[in-house]
């Protein structure tokens, strides 16, 4: 097995570690805003139902307590 890295090098300073780090924290941030704009397209114009989420078979599913953020912004589909 074989790999290889490219890239160019540049200083670590505060600057190049904000101009690095700044693009990635924006993409994951609107991750969540573009699943939900793709399905309400779904929902309302493709007219797909919406199928909750199944309870879980096995007693042992670790289900988290604490709960998402983007529990403000969605919608009861029913």
């Amino acid at each position: 097995m074989f790999t290889q890295l490219n890239g160019f090098k540049s200083v670590l300073t505060t600057s190049n570690l904000l101009k690095s780090t700044f693009p990635s924290l924006i993409s994951n941030w609107l991750t969540v805003p573009k699943i939900m704009l793709n399905a309400a397209f779904l929902y309302f114009i493709s007219k797909l139902k919406f199928h909750p989420k199944p309870k879980p078979i096995s007693k042992n599913t670790y289900m988290s307590p604490k709960q998402h953020y983007t529990r403000h912004i969605r919608t009861r589909f029913k």
